[in-house]
């Protein structure tokens, strides 16, 4: 069966949150002394600039592996305060950062082959 520009999106999106979790931890807990760290096993797969940006949404250096509490459950949490977020993510990945402020806003016209070179850069 030929997949179609929607298949491969959903396909992308699958690839994205999962490429790496085995080998995963809380960024932010590394960054943290440990008895400020969180031990939680289930992680979440974060989009530092959100889902609808097509130019970032599937670019791993748009993603950051949070445990729930820095992901959404606390106060300190990605969702729960995004400018504490960005400040860490500005401080811990400052090459990330300073690409994807030049990569934010460009615009990308993808075709079918454009998603399926997409799928074979995740997959390697």
């Amino acid at each position: 069966m030929k997949l179609t520009i929607r298949g491969a999106q959903k396909k992308l999106t699958t690839l994205w949150s999962t490429i790496g979790r085995e080998d995963a931890e809380c960024e932010v807990c590394l960054t943290l002394p440990m008895s400020e760290r969180y031990s939680y096993t289930k992680l979440d797969s974060h989009h530092l600039i959100g889902k609808k940006n097509k130019a970032l949404k599937w670019n791993l250096r748009n993603r950051v592996w949070l445990c729930f509490s820095h992901h959404t459950g606390s106060n300190l949490s990605a969702h729960n305060d995004s400018k504490w977020f960005l400040d860490w993510f500005a401080e811990n990945r400052p090459e990330d950062w300073e690409y994807i402020l030049v990569e934010k806003n460009k615009i990308y016209k993808r075709t079918l082959d454009d998603y399926l070179d997409l799928i074979k850069s995740l997959e390697k």
